[in-house]
């Protein structure tokens, strides 16, 4: 029997567990450094919510843009899936590969979880990245598809 190496053991218990998912909430003030399909969400300095949310490598993303984002005035254009998580100092950033959707899911639909209006207004710093149910998230994706790339 073939020994396991350290990068394989890893992607064993990295396929084994459950997925969690998150609402990540992008503004227009940082459209043009990290847009919403860059791949690369940074938290602000000394806000630990990546790590202390749980979130991991695997873990999908529902990437919504606020009010007057260029391009995608409250809507999800798309989900993202965690590639990484960096730490460096008091900064966290997600590394993500983005996945555009076909039609982009609207504020209207997403302001109906429950998830999300616990976390009303997501003006507040605070309430910028939060979990999500898995049926939550499935709920907000309905009728919808990935438009691969």
């Amino acid at each position: 029997m073939e020994h396991l190496g350290e990068e394989d053991t890893a992607l064993k218990e990295w396929k084994a567990r459950n997925l969690n998912y998150f609402f990540v909430v992008f503004g227009r003030e940082y459209a043009d450094k990290h847009p919403v399909d860059g791949g690369v969400y940074p938290d602000h300095e000394k806000w630990t919510r990546i790590s202390n949310l749980g979130m991991a490598a695997g873990d999908v993303l529902l990437l919504y843009c606020g009010g007057y984002y260029p391009g995608h005035d409250q809507e999800a254009p798309g989900i993202g899936v965690v590639i990484g998580i960096e730490t460096v100092a008091a900064a966290e950033t997600i590394y993500y590969q983005y996945f555009p959707l076909d039609e982009a899911v609207p504020w209207d639909i997403i302001k109906e979880s429950p998830s999300v209006k616990a976390h009303h207004p997501l003006n507040w710093i605070g309430n910028w990245i939060f979990r999500l149910s898995r049926d939550e998230f499935k709920s907000a994706l309905a009728g919808r598809q990935i438009d691969w790339p």
